[in-house]
């Protein structure tokens, strides 16, 4: 499955398909085990809807180094643990309030060797640390994200977009009238020419 990468538009090195390849497999032992941190349907699919996917966000905006993202409601480490492979220099926190699953993610990150990572089990909202992005493949209500997590996010941009919050969504999104002029909607297909992503789309608002 190498040839998904051609579909980023950054430069993705052996070293780091390894990891990705190696995060499948680990992927692969927990499905067997009947542990499912995602859907069996999906795992199928596992590099299109879950690496690829995850990746697409790549295509919009080009992270600085050091910049701070926090993966909101990480579930299974998507989009986090995928970025955080190809982007080393960037530094992600993936939240999420189950257990089980970010005790599974630290034995990933062990396995992988992931430096620029921090897994916390909790609420998103109850933490008090700051962040240039916000983002998150696994969320519903996107006003209710931003009115509990808009004091997270720095003042100060460092990047071409204004810090604020990318949501990989479907196309039955729904948007607050009030965030409508603070947002723009990308439909992954116009960057990634396969037919899974027709109705997959990345939104982002500034703060």
């Amino acid at each position: 499955m190498n040839n998904i990468f051609k579909f980023i538009n950054i430069n993705i090195n052996k070293s780091q398909i390894k990891k990705i390849h190696l995060f499948f497999n680990i992927y692969k032992e927990y499905i067997y085990k009947k542990i499912n941190l995602i859907s069996l349907k999906s795992y199928k699919n596992f590099y299109i809807s879950h690496i690829l996917h995850s990746l697409s966000l790549l295509n919009i905006i080009k992270f600085k180094y050091n910049t701070k993202i926090l993966d909101y409601g990480t579930g299974g480490g998507f989009p986090g643990i995928p970025l955080a492979i190809i982007l080393p220099n960037v530094k992600f926190t993936l939240i999420d309030k189950i257990k089980k699953k970010i005790k599974i993610l630290k034995f990933i990150k062990k396995k992988i060797d992931i430096k620029n990572i921090k897994l916390i089990n909790n609420k998103s909202e109850n933490i008090k640390l700051k962040f240039d992005f916000i983002i998150s493949r696994y969320i519903k209500n996107i006003y209710k994200i931003y009115i509990n997590m808009y004091n997270n996010i720095n003042k100060i941009s460092k990047n071409k977009y204004p810090n604020g919050f990318f949501f990989y969504k479907s196309n039955d999104y729904n948007i607050n009238n009030i965030l409508l002029k603070k947002c723009h909607i990308y439909n992954i297909k116009k960057y990634i020419n396969i037919k899974f992503f027709k109705k997959k789309n990345i939104i982002y608002i500034k703060k």
